[in-house]
């Protein structure tokens, strides 16, 4: 806690989907935890991408992404879907370097909070 006696934020939880959510990845998103900056703005590494823990036991709930946080792009980096959450077809094991996608923030992720997608460049995968 500060001397103010709030509570200072130490990490940012962005649950998101993309184009990949249900056939390359995880069927309810993925998640990314960032860090704070003093700007409010971030290079996020989708290399860090994880997989909610669902993903890997039924009996866990996970929130799903906001409709402000479902990417119109396909995020190739990051985790992939478990082998045995797959559909016959099977998870493609692509990499692509993702180089640079800056967002948004002004330290609140939610519903009424949209994801702002100001530039994006990835690399040959």
């Amino acid at each position: 806690m500060s001397r103010t006696g709030t509570q200072q934020i130490t990490s940012l939880f962005v649950p998101f989907a993309d184009l990949t959510t249900g056939t390359e990845t995880y069927g309810a998103g993925r998640y990314l935890d960032l860090k704070p900056t003093a700007t409010g703005f971030y290079v996020i590494d989708f290399n860090r991408a994880y997989n909610p823990t669902c993903a890997y036991n039924p009996t866990w709930e996970c929130p799903y992404p906001p409709a402000s946080n479902r990417l119109k792009v396909a995020i190739r980096a990051g985790e992939k879907a478990p082998p045995e959450r797959v559909g016959r077809e099977g998870v493609r094991r692509v990499t692509a370097a993702l180089q640079a996608i800056v967002f948004d923030f002004d330290g609140v992720i939610a519903d009424s909070e949209p994801l702002h997608l100001t530039g994006i460049s990835a690399g040959a995968g």
